[in-house]
């Protein structure tokens, strides 16, 4: 049993990034199909019905509580308020919809992720998975940047209209923006950030020369596709990466046996140093890049926007207006179309002040917990918790830029990655014996 819903998890996770949320297919007067929603359900209904079948399963679930308690309890709390700030929604169903949706495949796809790495060589499958589709995603951005067409967003009708009014105000040619699989060009720059480390410690393992070949593809591919989507954030973000990894690798070889003075500069010396160029090269990019009239106004409106969404949010900071309801709200630009540029804020006003401050915790928690397990794990655990470590790290400073929701199942999956491998650590006593 526990077999199928492996075969049913990496289905879901195969299709996950390659078929859009948007896309849906039509047959007859039917309502419309979505692959990754069956796909879904298929893993969904199996999860369920093994938790009731397998006793090992649920007992497993409850130790893997016990050894992370602080963390999931949070999580937990956050979709109960979500589910409370539906009352407060003038749209009731719609909001009881949109949370619905992210509680299944948000939360209970933790909790089936949690199930499903039942050792940590599962993570690693997941890794693997992830990686290599990848590739198929990252193909058709280059396919869309050398045919000057949005492939995806041409065949479906998209349920964003924003594509059509940036052509029709004639600001800028969105379409030289790949989005590839996704429904906004920054949602695609968001996945590859993601997974810039991912694809890092697939290539550092050496698991094969296949392996080692497949992740340098597919990490060219993803910076292709990550300038070409001409996000600025996404360029900020690599070179962070870049300069987090030299940091980390450089006091990994600083001996212990050197003068405190020399320790000092060592330590000191190098963030000074690596900070400098990260801010020299954020001016260089802001120079370079091609900015039109659409973008400088954007950067304007991030700023305005906290400016409008504070006072609002401090008006109703228990339970926030109702999910889906941030736009109307707080959102800035066109009448017909505003929009909110960030998710603390959006989660703020939708489910309440303490629902934003919840996910910062879960956020912080989850880089700590990578941290303490970082400094006590063996070589290959080491590589795998970086590499999580920092993907969350890059999506949480991502969404200070993005309110865009199509890549939290990936979080969840990082998240219930850590949390099985602080289960599986030498430090925990709740494991299954």
């Amino acid at each position: 049993m526990k077999s199928l819903l492996n075969i049913f998890f990496y289905l879901y996770l195969f299709l996950l990034p390659i078929w859009p949320s948007y896309a849906a297919i039509y047959i007859g007067n039917l309502p419309g199909i979505n692959i990754v929603r069956i796909a879904f359900f298929l893993l969904l209904s199996w999860w369920i019905i093994l938790l009731i079948l397998d006793k090992n399963v649920r007992i497993r679930l409850i130790q893997v509580y016990k050894s992370n308690q602080a963390l999931i309890t949070i999580v937990t709390i956050l979709f109960i308020l979500k589910f409370i700030s539906v009352l407060m929604s003038n749209d009731f169903l719609s909001s009881l919809y949109r949370t619905t949706d992210e509680f299944l495949q948000w939360y209970l796809f933790f909790l089936i992720c949690i199930t499903v790495f039942y050792y940590k060589s599962n993570i690693w499958n997941a890794v693997n998975v992830i990686v290599i589709v990848s590739i198929v995603v990252f193909s058709l951005g280059l396919f869309e940047s050398v045919t000057k067409t949005n492939f995806f967003a041409n065949i479906f009708q998209s349920d964003f209209e924003f594509m059509s009014k940036v052509h029709f105000y004639g600001l800028r040619n969105e379409q030289l923006r790949i989005q590839s699989t996704f429904a906004n060009n920054l949602l695609l720059s968001q996945y590859g950030i993601m997974l810039l480390p991912l694809v890092y410690i697939y290539i550092k393992r050496k698991n094969s020369l296949l392996t080692i070949y497949i992740g340098i593809l597919s990490g060219l591919l993803l910076i292709y596709n990550i300038i070409n989507t001409r996000s600025r954030t996404g360029l900020i973000l690599i070179v962070f990466f870049v300069l987090l990894t030299i940091l980390i690798q450089f006091y990994k070889n600083i001996s212990p046996k050197k003068s405190l003075i020399s320790l000092s500069i060592s330590y000191v010396f190098p963030p000074v140093v690596l900070m400098t160029i990260y801010f020299t090269t954020i001016k260089i990019i802001a120079l370079f890049n091609n900015e039109s009239l659409l973008d400088k106004i954007g950067y304007a409106m991030r700023f305005l926007q906290f400016g409008k969404a504070m006072p609002l949010i401090f008006k109703n900071p228990i339970w926030g207006y109702g999910p889906g309801n941030a736009a109307s709200i707080i959102g800035i630009g066109a009448k017909n179309s505003p929009t909110v540029d960030n998710y603390y804020l959006t989660l703020g006003a939708e489910s309440g002040i303490i629902a934003s401050i919840l996910l910062i915790l879960i956020l912080l928690f989850s880089t700590s917990l990578g941290l303490r397990l970082y400094l006590k794990s063996n070589i290959e655990d080491k590589l795998l918790v970086y590499g999580i470590s920092t993907s969350i790290i890059l999506f949480s400073l991502n969404i200070f830029t993005l309110s865009l929701k199509q890549n939290f199942p990936l979080l969840f999956l990082m998240i219930a990655g850590l949390v099985v491998i602080n289960y599986h650590s030498p430090m925990n006593t709740n494991k299954i014996q």
